[in-house]
Order: C-alpha cells, then structure tokens, then sequence
C-alpha cells in the first residue's frame, strides 16, 4: 500500500501555484510477503508483514484476506534463529552477543509492557548499530529466514531465549543464564565445561 503525497506545480502562464495529490512511490506504507513455496507446500508461516511509514493496521490484514497471523511464539522463535544465524556468521564474540541480547530484551519488554508491536528496522539497529541493514538484508537472502517487519509478543515468556540458553540432545536438556557464557559456562570445541560448581550441588549429580 501507498500513501498519497502532496505536491505543488505552477502554471507558468499567471505563475499560481496548484495543489496536486499524488501516490508517494519513494516510500512503502506497508507491505506482506508472501513465500509461494512455503504456501503450496502448507507451510503455515508463508505470509510476513513489512511496515513502512504506517503500523501493520487490522484493516490491511482484513484487505489482503490474512485471517490466521502468524503467532507470537513463531513470530519470536524465528527472531531468535535469524539473531543466532546471524551473530555467527558475523563472528560476534561472546561478549557482543551477550550485549546484543541484552539490548534487545531490554527493548522487547518495553514495547510489551506498552502493548506494541516490535519493529524489525529497530532490531536491525540494536543488532548491528554499525550497519543496522545488515540484519536486514541478512534475512532477505536466506530463504528459511522469515521475520515479520512488525509483530507483538503476547507473553513475556516468548522471550525467554534472549536471557537464556538451551541446549537440547537426546537424553538430557542443559538451559542456563547467557550472562554466565564466557565466564562459568564455555564452550571447547564440542563440549560444554561448566566450571565452579558448589560441592553441595554436585552430591546430587551422581
């Protein structure tokens, strides 16, 4: 969708200035993505809403026929995988995942309290604040990444992986606070070492 834009032209015969209505092209109201792959295979998270200048409003989800939305906890499950792909590929430390993490938490609890929606262009700033379409961009070329340009998180706990861990194998399940990656928790190669635990602790590991 595009908002109308107002501009002015004169007439160079009596030199009066006309109003004149116009569609703004440059800039993109709001949008939806569809995958047509993930659409034809039944794939319920074929459909990703991109704010522009304006909110994903209800009318423009009742104008594209959108009935079923995509979830809060899918929506911010895959936050969580294009954040995690992301900070990887672009060789962040510990440290700087762990402020990353905490930024965006301390951002998504705010817009939750508020009862709004989290903007993806805001993450992408608090993500990358260097180049804030990196993230972005990031998305748009991996084709399994589909982040929402605007969604709401409906329960806090939904946002649980930006303060904690998990590791799940068969077998057992290891879940943890990242502010102790680095430090008490490390990863060496394939293993994890979990450094300094209490010997009251241990006598109930046997």
């Amino acid at each position: 969708m595009l908002d109308n834009s107002t501009s002015f032209s004169v007439n160079n015969a009596n030199l009066t200035i006309k109003k004149l209505q116009s569609l703004d092209i440059e800039r993109l109201a709001r949008a939806n993505r569809i995958n047509f792959e993930k659409w034809e295979n039944g794939d319920s998270q074929y459909l990703s809403f991109i704010k522009g200048t304006r909110g994903i409003s209800l009318y423009f989800q009742k104008f594209i026929g959108s009935t079923d939305l995509t979830s809060s906890r899918e929506n911010t499950n895959n936050l969580k995988n294009a954040m995690t792909k992301y900070m990887s590929d672009e060789g962040y430390t510990n440290e700087e995942k762990r402020l990353t993490y905490h930024k965006v938490n301390d951002y998504a609890r705010q817009k939750y309290d508020l009862d709004e929606d989290l903007e993806l262009n805001a993450l992408a700033v608090l993500i990358n604040e260097m180049n804030p379409e990196g993230f972005t961009n990031y998305i748009q070329e991996n084709e399994d990444l589909e982040v929402s340009g605007s969604f709401r998180v409906t329960q806090k706990t939904h946002l649980k992986f930006l303060t904690w861990q998990t590791v799940k194998e068969k077998g057992y399940s290891l879940e943890f606070d990242r502010g102790l990656i680095g430090n008490k928790i490390r990863k060496n190669g394939s293993d994890i070492v979990i450094k300094n635990v209490p010997a009251d602790v241990l006598k109930e590991f046997n």
